[in-house]
Formats: C-alpha cells, structure tokens, sequence
C-alpha cells in the first residue's frame, strides 16, 4: 500500500509544495481526521500564503484533539497561531500561541510567535518577555533575536535593543536590516559613529529601504556633516517625493539648518495632504518653531501644543488638565524637556499664580529658584495639604494662559550676590546626548586665544570635565550653584544652553556662541535682554571652521570690553 503521508514529507522537504499537498489529499481520503495529514496541508497552505484554508482545516480536528500528543497538538496550535497573524486576528492568534506554548513549552518557535503577535497588538513588554523565552531555547536562531531586538527598540529600552541585534549579526553577518535596526537603536543611544558605521554597512550589503537611507542622513546630521546628510535626503526626495515621513525629517533638516521656509512649505504641504494624521501633527509642532519666531504667538501657541499627540509629553494622570481658569483647588504642573527650556518657561509661572495655587513637580535643587523670583508670590504656590484638582506642563502656559505677544524681557530671578566686574564666565560644551551638540559645542582650544587679553579672569561654568589653569572652577553641585556662578560674572560667553538660558533669567548679559539656524528663540523676537548672538559661518564638520570668525568676532568686542570702565 503506497505511504502518501510520507511521499508528502518527501515532496514538502524538496520544496515541491503543489506535489506535497497533492499526496496529503490522497492520504487524508483515506484517513480524513488523521492530525499529522491535517497539519502539513494546513502548513503547506500556509507557506502558499493561504491563510483562511489552514484555519479551516485545524478547526476542523481540533474538537477532537487528544492530549495524548502534546506535542502534535502545540505545534498544531502553532501553525493556527501563525495563520491568524497573518489573518491580522490578533487576539484569536494570542490564544492560539498561548495554548501552543502551554502544550510544547520547549519549543522556541510558540513563544516567538507569541512575542510576535504581541508586537503586533502594541505589547512590547510582554513580546520581550516571549521572545527573551523564545531566544533562551533557541539561542542562536538569529531571526527570533531580531524580534526581540525590535521589540526591545518599540519599548524604548535600547540598550537591550542593541545587544540583541548584535546577537542577530553574529549568526547572521549576511542579513542586512540587522544593521540598518541597530544603527537605529545606536542613533537613539547617541552613539553617531557606531550608528554611522552601522548602517553604512546595511548600504554596503545592499540594503535599499529608504527608512536605512534617513537614519544614515539623520545621523549623519547629528554628527555635523551637514552636507553629506543634505545629499541623502535630497536624493531620497527625488526617489520617494511623495512620501510623507521623508519629507517630514526634510523639513526639520532645513529647519536646523536656517532655512526656514523650504522648512514651513514642506509641513504645511504634509498638513494639508494628511490632515488627520500624525504626521499632520508633528508637521504641526514643528511649524511652530517657524509660527513663534515670525511673532504669530496664537497661532504658535496652538501649534506647539500638537506635540502631546505623538510624543511622551502628555501629562499621564486621571485628573483634568488645567485650562488657565481661575478657581479652587491646587494645579501641579509639570517640568517637560531639558532644564534650558524648563528655565525659560518659569517665566509664565507668575502669572498662573495669580490665578490658580500651584505645585511645581520638579527637582529639589529646581524647587529653590522658585525663592528667587521676585514677582512669585510664595504664598500661591501650594501646601502639602492642599487638594490637588488638575495638571498641565509647565511649557503649555503660554497657551492655556492666552499668551498672545512677545513675552517679557525683563529677568525673572533676582540671585544675591555682588557682580565681579572683571569676570567673564565660559560655557562651550552642552549635553552629549543631543541631537544637535556637535553642531552647537566647540572645543575649548578654540576659546584659549581669549586667555591673553588683559584685566579679565574667567570662570568656567562646565559642570563636567577639567577646567585649564586659566579659568576658575566654581562649585556647581547643583542649578542654584550654578545661578549664584552666573550672578557673579559681568558677562556670559557660551553656546546655546542651561547656562544661557540662566545668564537671561538673571540679567548678566549675554554672549551667545549660535549655531547656524539654532533655536528660534533667538531670533526676532527675544527673551531676554542684553543678548548678543555670534553665529557660525558654515556648515563644516571641523569646530575651527565652523567656529572660526564668531570667535574671531568675540576676541575682537572682548579687547575693546576690556578696556571699558565701569561696567555696573
């Protein structure tokens, strides 16, 4: 009697898949609830993209489904895991998996298809966990560690992402979007050279997606090679001009780089070929940058607050969120972005006060400046036995508080301590982890010529690093030591960050070392007082380049300062 069942394997095994499915029918006539004849159709169905027919012949044997085969029937639930997923029926392909996992705990193909439904459903915790069990039986399978790399990276926990996608490589050195994934997570991780070469190698190896391309120009960008990045992103225009996710890192491209209204006609284009999307609505936020340094403060205003829809920034708790309304009970307001912008939007903090009582979530250190701002009533900033009836960011007062006009110049902190009149303090470094530092920071050789002008003492505002003999170096344990520093200095020298932001809250003026393009508040319209910006002339990757006539500029206007008398 001719073994169909087993001229099916042979057949499956050689790929000749119409062949193999043939011989199973033959068997399955004969033998029509028989589970291994059943389960390689559904398989073969599978493989031929047939996903509604292998659903429909497992769920034909499944009520009769004995435990005496375990593991006939996890892998069984398996395949059905499978066609589910690609049926894109999520939680019936959960409970297909989780029954396969529960019958054949020892197979590592249950539990990668668990994690994968998970990633499909949003749950990247729970798919790290299926697939982290999924790689702990299959340890070098490097398919499953790409998943649980990507799973890792959804979660934002990229570290984990990283070391799993290394792992992919090395049992797969061949397989291409395993570097252009772990050049993404590197480029999350700031880490631009290991990004850089990471996916340069996912290039070299043929990788052509487009989504390789802009995380090689974006991090291409954040390394300073502005011309590099600016030749991959117009070439990925001209290939994909239609595509709005490219044309939205284009316009925050030309944005950096000062070219503002290339900028603003891209977002409006995506606005208003999307609208409901949330591309509309990063396009939105960004646009706002360009809205609020042109002085259109409503509509800016309006804009900026685009940003709760996509980001992290959403204030996460059951209360209401404050509208600006006068009324009882405290508000707690929330500290969003890096300490620089937080510094700057204190400002509004005044006003609120006079409206509602209010709770600063911030920081200790944070919490002290609040004493040093003398239009704060103290007194309306909430007790801890006051109720706590609605949130909002610090940063959305301007809009919940109808901010229409320029805000105030004036300093808001009144810091005590007497001015030296002959100090100069230098901040020329800022957070490594940005985006954009390398195109902001400079090497403190490029400050050293300052050293020689005469009746100035310097005094080095960097939280971080050795300070040179020519400086002095203060405590700077926390943001008050860091203010009284400021207070003490005559003027500011420093590239846009924290210690800028300081020097304008306080009123010391202000030297500001402004990277081409740079932060809109800037511009036109700005914060603070006695502000003086000296930008850099090119896009160069070299600091002494991109550096050279702003500091040529300052030494010039320092030899004439110090040669000023009273400077109070």
């Amino acid at each position: 009697m001719t073994n169909f069942l087993e001229k099916a394997r042979q057949a499956f095994n050689d790929g000749t898949l119409d062949q193999a499915a043939q011989y199973t029918r033959y068997f399955l006539a004969q033998n029509p609830d028989d589970p291994q004849g059943v389960h390689l159709l559904a398989t073969i169905a599978l493989i031929q993209k047939k996903p509604a027919t292998t659903i429909a012949l497992i769920g034909r044997i499944l009520p009769s489904l004995s435990d005496r085969d375990p593991i006939l029937a996890g892998r069984l639930y398996q395949t059905l895991g499978r066609a589910l997923l690609m049926e894109t029926h999520y939680e019936a392909a959960r409970s297909a998996f989780v029954l396969s996992v529960t019958y054949f705990p020892e197979e590592a193909a249950a539990h990668a298809g668990l994690g994968e439904v998970f990633l499909q459903m949003g749950k990247y915790e729970e798919a790290a966990n299926a697939l982290s069990r999924a790689v702990r039986l299959a340890s070098k399978e490097p398919v499953i560690w790409g998943l649980l790399g990507e799973a890792y990276a959804q979660a934002q926990q990229y570290e984990q992402a990283a070391s799993a996608y290394k792992q992919a490589i090395k049992f797969c050195p061949s397989e291409t979007s395993f570097y252009a994934n772990l050049g993404a997570v590197l480029f999350h991780l700031s880490q631009w050279e290991d990004a850089k070469i990471n996916l340069e190698k996912a290039v070299l190896l043929g990788n052509e997606k487009y989504e390789t391309f802009l995380s090689l120009a974006l991090t291409l960008l954040s390394l300073g090679k502005i011309l590099e990045a600016q030749n991959i992103f117009e070439n990925l225009l001209k290939k994909h001009p239609e595509n709005l996710h490219i044309r939205l890192n284009i316009g925050s491209f030309y944005y950096e780089i000062g070219e503002r209204h290339k900028a603003e006609e891209i977002f409006l284009s995506i606005e208003q070929k999307a609208p409901d999307s949330e591309l509309a609505l990063q396009a939105s936020f960004n646009r706002s940058a360009i809205l609020l340094e042109k002085g259109l403060w409503q509509e800016g205003w309006d804009c900026y607050e685009k940003r709760h829809f996509f980001t992290q920034s959403k204030v996460k708790s059951s209360l209401p969120l404050w509208d600006g309304a006068e009324g009882e009970g405290a508000v707690a307001l929330s500290l969003e972005g890096g300490l620089g912008d937080s510094l700057t939007f204190l400002r509004f903090l005044p006003l609120a006060a006079k409206k509602r009582r209010l709770k600063l979530e911030c920081p200790a250190e944070f919490q002290t400046l609040l004493s040093f701002m003398p239009n704060l009533d103290l007194k309306n900033l909430a007790s801890p036995k006051d109720k706590i009836v609605a949130r909002q960011s610090l940063n959305s007062l301007p809009y919940v508080l109808h901010i229409n006009e320029a805000p105030s110049s004036e300093p808001y902190f009144n810091i005590p301590g007497e001015k030296e009149t002959d100090l100069i303090g230098l901040s020329w470094s800022g957070n490594p982890q940005y985006a954009f530092d390398k195109r902001r920071s400079l090497s403190l050789e490029l400050l050293e010529p300052l050293k020689d002008i005469p009746h100035i003492r310097f005094l080095n505002l960097q939280r971080e690093g050795e300070c040179p003999t020519w400086m002095e170096k203060p405590p700077l344990h926390n943001i008050t030591d860091l203010a009284r520093a400021v207070k003490r200095c005559a003027l500011i020298i420093s590239i846009d960050s924290l210690v800028a932001n300081m020097a304008g809250a306080i009123g010391t003026p202000l030297w500001l070392l402004h990277r081409r393009g740079g932060d809109w508040r800037w511009k036109h319209h700005f914060w603070y007082q006695n502000v003086t910006l000296y930008e850099s002339s090119s896009d160069e990757t070299s600091d002494q380049t991109r550096w050279f006539v702003a500091i040529e500029k300052i030494k010039e206007a320092l030899w004439a300062w110090s040669r000023q008398g009273d400077r109070h």
